[in-house]
């Protein structure tokens, strides 16, 4: 059976499709005989709207995507969850897309988004190289607003410390007593690694006791991370804290640590970044850096419905800062 048409429902209920258009929009008066007779003619026929249609008629989709570097990382599938979360209420679906570590695959996503009619994009790019995101933005009017990423340019950008929240952490340790330690850290191609490598290397100086060596950068999979841990509890200076910059790592170096036979935290102190939900179902359960996911993805989201509703805002810059969520990895020594 074909599916039923607005000019369907027009013939059934007698009504121009005009008449049967301005009913269903709600937006102008009918009266309210016409609009009923309309709503019964609509449900016998089942009659359902075409999205596609009403789309390009009102030059909005409510739809959006998220652009992540790789959903093998907690924090991001747990921020694409909360995205998720709050644009349904405001009634938009989401679209994920997937860059799986490569700029290339980034490159098609955007290809791809600017030809299915989205009305935004909230973006954390593979690399700090965003031409190709920035000039399909430009080219297509579609409004981008990136997390944990700043540009000098008219994008916004929501932007946990990273910085902040790596000296944080450190000082943390520092302050109980932990001297030799080592810092793990992600990719040396973005802001996000190279920020909080920075914020660890500030508490070191403060202390006198920062070496460039105490920085493993381009952890970002468990096994390097394991691989990084192994390396540094074997060496002739085993530290007695590492810090784990990215919790998507904090499963390799639990690994090592348990593999050279050491206790956590008795004989070793870890403290993560992020504090996604399996932190506290570690055992000893983690202490860490609470990025505060849940706020990053309301307030993307709610930059980005401004600006697709046209709203002059200008450029947006929001900075978040975390605490620490105390649990049973450091100890004082």
């Amino acid at each position: 059976m074909a599916r039923a048409t607005i000019k369907d429902v027009a013939a059934r209920s007698g009504f121009s499709t005009s008449t049967v258009s301005r009913a269903l929009s709600g937006k102008i008066f009918v009266e309210e005989e016409t609009k009923r007779k309309i709503l019964e003619a609509v449900e016998e026929l089942h009659y359902r709207p075409s999205m596609i249609a009403k789309s390009l008629k009102d030059k909005k989709t409510m739809t959006i995507a998220v652009m992540v570097p790789d959903l093998n990382s907690l924090f991001y599938s747990t921020l694409v969850d909360g995205v998720e979360k709050y644009a349904s209420e405001e009634g938009y679906t989401v679209i994920l897309c997937n860059g799986h570590g490569s700029v290339k695959t980034e490159k098609r996503s955007m290809e791809m988004l600017q030809n299915r009619l989205v009305d935004g994009i909230i973006c954390l790019s593979v690399t700090d190289e965003i031409t190709h995101i920035s000039k399909a933005s430009k080219q297509s009017g579609i409004p981008v607003v990136f997390i944990n990423r700043e540009f000098p340019n008219d994008m916004s950008c929501i932007v946990n410390d990273g910085e902040y929240g790596c000296h944080l952490i450190t000082k943390y340790l520092l302050d109980r007593g932990h001297r030799r330690i080592y810092g793990i850290f992600g990719s040396q191609d973005t802001q996000i690694s190279i920020r909080r490598k920075i914020g660890f290397q500030k508490a070191m100086e403060e202390f006198g006791v920062w070496r460039e060596e105490l920085a493993l950068m381009d952890a970002s999979r468990v096994q390097t991370a394991y691989e990084y841990a192994k390396e540094i509890l074997s060496g002739k200076e085993p530290p007695t804290a590492i810090v784990i910059s990215e919790e998507a790592m904090v499963i390799g170096v639990y690994r090592a640590a348990a593999e050279y036979g050491l206790k956590i935290p008795e004989d070793l102190s870890l403290i993560g970044f992020d504090n996604v939900y399996t932190a506290e179902y570690m055992q000893p359960p983690l202490t860490t850096c609470d990025a505060r996911i849940s706020e990053l993805a309301e307030k993307s989201v709610k930059c980005l419905l401004n600006q697709i509703a046209g709203e002059d805002i200008g450029r947006e810059r929001i900075y978040l800062r975390s605490g620490i969520e105390e649990r049973a990895s450091v100890r004082a020594i």
